[in-house]
């Protein structure tokens, strides 16, 4: 495991597995799902800070270092599930991030 992320240039800076800063504001992070005994599919979840609050995009399953970088950025407020398939890890942002509205 990754030393803690406590600071927004380390959130930036930083290497965390599945954690990529891609913008001023924009992050992603990667992780997979299995879908049978041999198949894994590849996901991908959307982070951007906004003066607001944090939006997250398609949550994932977060691993610990990630939600730590997350809540560097500040309070999740919206946590978006788009569609049948991308809303499989609400209950684990819910978990994670409370206070969000789930949409």
């Amino acid at each position: 495991m990754n030393q803690a992320i406590t600071s927004q240039s380390e959130a930036e800076q930083q290497p965390v597995a599945g954690w990529t800063h891609v913008d001023s504001n924009l992050w992603c992070a990667e992780g997979e799902i299995q879908m049978a005994p041999a198949t894994c599919m590849p996901l991908r979840s959307t982070i951007i800070q906004l003066e607001s609050g944090v939006w997250i995009h398609s949550p994932i399953a977060f691993e610990q270092d990630v939600i730590q970088a997350i809540q560097v950025l500040g309070e999740v407020k919206s946590v978006v599930g788009p569609s049948g398939f991308h809303h499989l890890h609400l209950g684990h942002a819910q978990e994670n991030f409370s206070s969000a509205r789930l949409y």
